[in-house]
């Protein structure tokens, strides 16, 4: 074992960490003397490896605790005891804690021979995985687990920032669809940046098609998105920026084709409550699809002008207004508005005013008890009969009949 205080006591505990986190040699060599204890240990050319799925993941997935953590540890570190030995490597093994989760961290030492870090913490790795098989009964296929092993060491001061590089390549996992060990050479095969310019044109692509409703080529798009370029670009920040663009996209959509989204799941489009790519990239298709099965035509982007008319209908359904007077709230002729709405809604505008007051009116009728008339009223329709007389005609039953077979 590498010994780093006398008295034959190992690096753990809260030493470790103060280290870890940045405090000065001479900080920790306070501290230790406190304790009764000194540090006599070069860390040059030493390495730092990282394992174990978070708790974020095995907490909430698995079921796990901190007592199941724990045991793992413990057969963990009996097994690596007599096996690193075997490869006349030294080390120090510590659990340590940081963004609400606890990791195991091992500290490896090169051999006087040859440096066989990377061996050890590909045998590290196997033998995490295989416990996590037999201790917690869980498939290769259920989870990601990434062991990062940090460059060399140059020395005490660069404790802090190893393990700052480690704790990042460990993240990657989200990113992934197996447990591997990740190096900085493995990062650097791997990582193909991603650009603003680059993220805007997919998401400009992935609009176009929406609006098309071409739903095969959508999903395609946003795989390529997902898997091919946020993926490789390993950067949480992008992975965040495309789901921001897309949550107001998809709201966009949502207002103009009354998608019918449950504003929600648009918020569940984030990184929070995921632990990994796929569960987000098949929320995100499933919104844009969504989006794109409402649209159903083939027509322009939307514009300003139009989305400023679709809010003012959202807004006002329930009164009595006209094309006119959409038209001045906005600062355009009424003609102008009209030719621009068609061309991007795909309708008129009278057309889409009705759309949207037999779109409320129904989400009223499944989910209140209101009288049918009251609805129509509500909803701006000038009449009894004539809001029975548009809803059959447009749905195929009278609005009594469709709150029967909703509510059975």
């Amino acid at each position: 074992m590498v010994y780093t205080y006398d008295k034959g006591r190992t690096l753990k505990g809260a030493v470790i960490n103060e280290m870890l986190f940045g405090q000065s040699q001479t900080a920790c060599e306070r501290l230790m003397v406190d304790l009764g204890v000194s540090m006599n240990i070069d860390l040059k050319r030493f390495r730092l490896c990282l394992t174990g799925i978070p708790k974020q993941v095995y907490a909430p997935r698995f079921g796990k605790d901190l007592d199941d953590f724990f045991r793992l540890y413990g057969s963990l570190e009996d097994e690596m005891a007599r096996s690193l030995s075997e490869f006349g490597i030294a080390f120090d093994a510590a659990i340590v804690k940081y963004d609400g989760t606890k990791r195991i961290l091992y500290l490896l030492s090169p051999s006087p021979s040859a440096d066989r870090s990377l061996e050890a913490a590909e045998l590290l790795h196997r033998r995490i995985l295989a416990l996590y098989r037999s201790c917690w009964g869980l498939g290769d296929d259920a989870y990601v687990c990434v062991t990062a092993l940090s460059e060399e060491l140059r020395g005490f001061e660069s404790l802090a920032e190893g393990f700052v590089r480690t704790r990042n390549l460990a993240k990657l996992s989200f990113f992934l669809d197996r447990s591997l060990l990740m190096t900085d050479d493995e990062y650097r095969s791997r990582h193909v940046p991603l650009s603003a310019d680059g993220l805007a044109s997919s998401l400009k692509r992935i609009e176009s098609l929406i609006v098309r409703s071409s739903v095969e080529e959508l999903e395609e798009a946003v795989r390529v998105l997902f898997f091919e370029q946020l993926r490789s670009s390993f950067s949480l920040r992008a992975c965040s920026d495309a789901l921001s663009e897309i949550r107001s996209l998809a709201r966009r959509y949502n207002e103009v084709f009354l998608a019918r989204l449950d504003s929600a799941r648009l918020e569940g489009l984030s990184l929070e409550g995921h632990d990994n790519l796929k569960t987000v990239y098949e929320e995100a298709r499933a919104v844009l699809v969504h989006c794109a099965r409402a649209s159903s035509r083939t027509g322009l982007e939307v514009g300003r002008l139009s989305l400023e008319a679709v809010r003012f209908i959202r807004e006002r359904y329930a009164e009595t207004f006209t094309v006119d007077e959409i038209a001045r709230e906005i600062g355009v002729s009424p003609n102008y508005l009209s030719r621009v709405f068609n061309g991007e809604i795909g309708e008129s505008i009278p057309s889409y005013v009705a759309k949207v007051r037999l779109a409320r009116a129904m989400q009223l009728i499944e989910t209140s008890d209101a009288t049918i008339a009251d609805i129509g009223a509500r909803c701006g329709f000038s009449s009894a009969a004539y809001f029975n007389r548009v809803f059959k005609q447009k749905t195929g039953w009278t609005p009594a009949r469709y709150r029967e077979r909703k509510r059975a």
